[in-house]
């Protein structure tokens, strides 16, 4: 079956009406309806009113991330009141993102209850109960008409094929899309391909799946290789791999398949009906993701699970849609849907694995990142998580073998200057200076308008008081691209107060410490550079808040030493050197 790994950034691409990638915000998830504006307030926490209370707890639930928790209290408030369609809408969308399709098709709103948009959601979500639970000619007779237009209308005209087909209407099935949307056409290909290729009728599916490999690189070509090694022609597979792998050789997905048809090991089997019904809800999905309207891209997503439960690519979807929300917990029970021997269980162990950092659990991160690793040794992702926990681990050396890898491998790719990046970041850790400047250089001649690289760099170079008027280019090019990043400001601020420049220092460091109040080391910045300008009482003020703000040993330890002994103390490097607030990121 189609990765879906590469699927957000080729719809990205494209600029379509299914997918714009410009951030809207929630607006229009709003006029979709998946969170219509409330009719009227909701009862105060305080009336007698058990509904009232329901209704509230469950808008808390749905804020808090807690999807399931919110299904279950909305459900509760509609059925003591089923005269309320706000609660009913609540009760619908909320089940519906947590994925209870069977019972948010029962609540679907009818015409006149919700908005146009809300209406065409529950029409889609009853169309997929209804192929999900054999009865296709009901899901036929839903997806036949009326989807001309709205939100719903290229996911409803994906999904019609195969409803028509299910009902045994071959011909309806196979017709052309009668859209002009170059995505939903492109998608609508594919089905064609998969739909003709059920039927036998390989000579329609092949030039539709080779157009669509040229067309989308790695996005489509895996479809169309799976289908060459079906069609027993693997070296015509393994030439279109290696094809795919020369632009993009950090390509795992592409690399297993490879992998696979070099070594004469079965092709996957055709996708079946409802697989590839759910196959097709995956690019609205991902397009409506991009569009940061992430309730409904992850309400597709449930659809598309509803279809096919097994599907590892959608729970690595759905668990990376709940890990944004802020639902960490229901992240990590979707990751563990992902069965080992899946090709996405490598990817699902690094994103628990990343889960686990977040949870302050660096000892059982580490456990997952090597049993990923382990799983895949060629896996970029899980090589880069694993190097990265083994970095936060201060086992600079293991994390240096690995970068080292994986840089011989990808050379200068542009994802390769991420990976510079790292492994300067862990040979600095390790007191090589030298190597770690080298690869932050190369880093930045392969992106150069990298802020984070400049950071660090130009951070480095000025604690350390050289290139100096190299360090404030480089730092005020990254502060230009992110004015409101604290840590940014701090860099700058820091590289302002080595070359002398104390009171363009403070203001630097003024604002970097509004944007991040709590970072010890940019307050300790600030009191240097308030000492360095005469206002004694102001720098004692910020040294004793440094103190307050659970700082690192050796930071704690200079900030008191300051205190003590005043300006004898300032300017030493309080901290171990590397920008403030700024930590290399875990994938390239």
């Amino acid at each position: 079956m189609i990765r879906i790994s590469s699927l957000f950034a080729v719809v990205c691409t494209t600029t379509l009406v299914l997918a714009g990638c410009a951030t809207q915000g929630g607006g229009e998830a709003e006029k979709a309806g998946l969170r219509p504006v409330l009719a009227q307030a909701p009862a105060p926490l305080d009336r007698p009113s058990s509904t009232g209370g329901l209704f509230l707890a469950g808008e808390v639930a749905l804020d808090a991330g807690s999807g399931d928790q919110a299904a279950e209290l909305f459900s509760r408030a509609s059925a003591a009141d089923p005269s309320d369609l706000t609660l009913k809408e609540r009760a619908f969308t909320a089940s519906l993102v947590s994925g209870r399709v069977e019972r948010a098709a029962e609540l679907a709103p009818a015409p006149g209850e919700a908005s146009d948009a809300l209406v065409a959601l529950g029409r889609l979500t009853r169309a997929v109960e209804a192929l999900a639970t054999n009865r296709p000619k009901e899901a036929d007779a839903i997806l036949s008409e009326g989807w001309s237009a709205g939100p719903h209308a290229p996911a409803a005209l994906l999904l019609a094929p195969w409803a028509a087909l299910a009902a045994g209407d071959t011909k309806a099935a196979l017709q052309p899309h009668p859209g002009s949307d170059r995505v939903v056409l492109s998608f609508a290909d594919l089905g064609r391909a998969r739909l003709a290729e059920r039927a036998g009728r390989y000579a329609v599916a092949e030039p539709l799946l080779k157009a669509l490999a040229g067309q989308r690189d790695s996005l489509f070509a895996e479809a169309y290789g799976e289908f060459l090694e079906r069609r027993a022609r693997r070296a015509d597979a393994i030439k279109l791999y290696d094809a795919i792998l020369l632009k993009t050789p950090d390509n795992p997905t592409i690399q297993s398949a490879r992998e696979r048809a070099r070594a004469s090991r079965p092709a996957p089997p055709q996708p079946t009906l409802r697989q590839s019904a759910a196959e097709a809800l995956i690019g609205p999905a991902a397009a409506l993701s991009l569009r940061r309207e992430g309730d409904l891209g992850l309400s597709y997503m449930r659809l598309s699970l509803r279809l096919d439960p097994d599907s590892a690519p959608v729970w690595v979807l759905v668990g990376d849609a709940l890990n944004a929300a802020g639902d960490r917990e229901g992240a990590r029970i979707a990751y563990e849907h992902v069965r080992p021997g899946s090709a996405d269980h490598v990817q699902a162990l690094t994103h628990l694995a990343v889960l686990r950092q977040q949870a302050d659990d660096p000892a059982g991160a580490l456990v997952l990142a090597k049993a990923a690793y382990e799983e895949r040794p060629s896996d970029p992702q899980a090589m880069v998580t694993y190097a990265e926990l083994l970095r936060t681990a201060k086992r600079y050396d293991e994390a240096i073998v690995l970068l080292d890898r994986l840089i011989i491998k990808l050379g200068t790719a542009p994802s390769a200057a991420k990976l510079y990046f790292l492994r300067g970041a862990a040979q600095e850790k390790a007191g090589r200076w030298p190597l770690a400047e080298a690869d932050l250089k190369r880093s930045l001649a392969i992106k150069p308008d990298d802020a984070e690289v400049q950071n660090y760099l130009g951070y480095a170079w000025a604690d350390r008081g050289e290139h100096l008027p190299e360090a404030l280019a480089l730092l005020q090019k990254a502060v230009r691209s992110s004015p409101q990043q604290g840590a940014l400001l701090d860099s700058l601020g820091w590289a302002r107060f080595r070359a002398g420049d104390y009171k363009a220092a403070v203001s630097d460091l003024e604002r970097a410490s509004a944007l991040e109040p709590s970072d010890p080391a940019i307050v300790d910045h600030l009191g240097d550079a308030y000492w360095r300008v005469g206002r004694s009482v102001d720098a004692r003020y910020q040294w004793d808040r440094v103190l307050t703000l659970d700082p690192e040993d050796d930071l704690k330890a200079t900030a008191r030493r300051k205190l003590k002994e005043g300006g004898g103390a300032v300017g030493e490097t309080a901290s171990p050197v590397g920008p403030v607030a700024v930590a290399p990121t875990a994938r390239p």
